[in-house]
């Protein structure tokens, strides 16, 4: 079992860079010295959304062997989490390209980390309702050595390559980032604009805007009676329905003919 690490607290942040930045060795009884006199780091920090489902993961191991695992335990198609292991299984073949496509650099175990969402996942979500999808977003790089397991993590550059659409495979990479630079001398500043982009990300997930868009890309909406319905049907068109009467009606006005569909081609 690859384990993925907790992810802490802005507070966490704060005394991690504090601790290394000041750290300055021991003293005769052991204990840590720091010297205040040091000046706290400006670090910028890149952020990606945070989905909505469960965490989950696909380890290869150096004899070849692969399994699916949830947060806490390696799972199978006998013993799953919300269906995870019997789309890894369904999908051998693909997770087999992806690790093949990634410099393992002799490593023991590799783990491609990443969420699990989608269909009733969670409910109240952007993306609840739309078919089950697993969006990578770490690899891990695990070592024996010595019975004490050393780990790694590999870089965005190494990993944004990561996805099989066709699928139900994603990198959160493709989706909107966020950027932010903290001054640890006083990173209370930035706590504002941390809320802010929160907010941001709340009031319009942009992966579900994105999935919206591909909803609609060569879709078609037709209407007859004040009664809408889509060639391709999901949650998004469903909840677009009641928004569409007024525009058919307005599109009406300005067409000598009627006109009882709309076609999209969005790019």
């Amino acid at each position: 079992m690859i384990t993925f690490p907790e992810i802490g607290q802005f507070r966490q942040i704060i005394k991690l860079v504090h601790d290394n930045t000041r750290y300055s060795g021991r003293d005769e009884n052991g204990d840590a010295i720091y010297d205040s006199s040091k000046v706290l780091p400006t670090l910028t920090f890149t952020g990606t959304v945070k989905l909505h489902g469960t965490n989950a993961g696909v380890t290869l191991t150096r004899d070849g062997d692969m399994y699916a695992q949830s947060r806490e335990n390696v799972i199978s198609v006998e013993q799953d989490n919300a269906g995870f292991a019997f789309f890894v299984e369904s999908n051998k073949e693909v997770f087999k390209g992806l690790f093949e496509t990634l410099d393992i650099r002799d490593a023991d175990y590799i783990t491609i980390f990443g969420e699990w969402a989608g269909g009733n996942i969670q409910k109240g979500v952007a993306i609840n309702g739309l078919p089950k999808m697993f969006v990578i977003f770490a690899v891990k790089l695990s070592y024996d050595n010595n019975e004490e397991k050393v780990n790694y993590f590999l870089t965005n550059e190494e990993t944004k390559h990561l996805k099989g659409v066709d699928s139900k495979i994603f990198n959160i990479l493709d989706f909107e980032q966020y950027s932010i630079e903290i001054d640890f001398e006083n990173p209370q500043l930035a706590q504002n604009k941390l809320i802010e982009l929160t907010m941001a990300v709340e009031n319009e997930c942009p992966v579900g805007k994105y999935f919206l868009n591909e909803v609609l890309s060569n879709n078609i909406a037709y209407e007859h009676q004040d009664k809408i319905w889509f060639e391709k049907e999901n949650k998004f068109t469903e909840e677009l329905k009641k928004d569409f009467i007024p525009h058919f009606k307005e599109l009406r006005k300005k067409s000598a003919t009627g006109i009882n569909y709309i076609k999209f081609n969005l790019k």
